[in-house]
């Protein structure tokens, strides 16, 4: 993914997202770092080798309908951002009552801030939406 800034020169985004079918093959000290963290709502990061890992997660949630999807990753005037948006049940619908957890997974190549699409505030700083922290 690159990004385009005007007349500057064209450089890759910071942050790549991992799939979950990617994630699998992560080495298993990444994977078991992301197993024990993801409950843990906000924005983590892990070093392995040669690469940072982050974690942007919601914790623990009563349903499905509970999601963090990423919006776009910025250059913004004080580097880079990566905006998120996180989703409550649509209301009237009808979910199982499931324990999830949504997340996010990516390498991060930069320093970068987590931004919450729907406040302009860092992610993690408000209270989530709906009864679970």
């Amino acid at each position: 993914m690159w990004l385009s800034m005007g007349d500057k020169q064209r450089e890759p985004v910071p942050f790549q997202l991992i799939s979950r079918d990617e994630e699998k093959k992560l080495p298993a000290s990444v994977v078991q770092w992301v197993a024990s963290t993801k409950e843990k709502r906000g924005i983590h990061f892990f070093a392995h080798a040669d690469r940072r890992y982050l974690l942007i997660t919601a914790g623990i949630r009563p349903n499905p309908g509970y999601r963090l999807t990423l919006s776009q990753v910025r250059s913004g005037k004080q580097g880079w951002e990566i905006v998120v948006k996180e989703s409550a049940p649509q209301p009237g619908r009808f979910y199982p009552q499931v324990l999830v957890v949504p997340y996010l997974l990516g390498e991060v190549r930069k320093t970068v801030k987590v931004i919450e699409e729907s406040t302009g505030k860092p992610f993690g700083e408000d209270s989530a939406p709906g009864p679970l922290r």
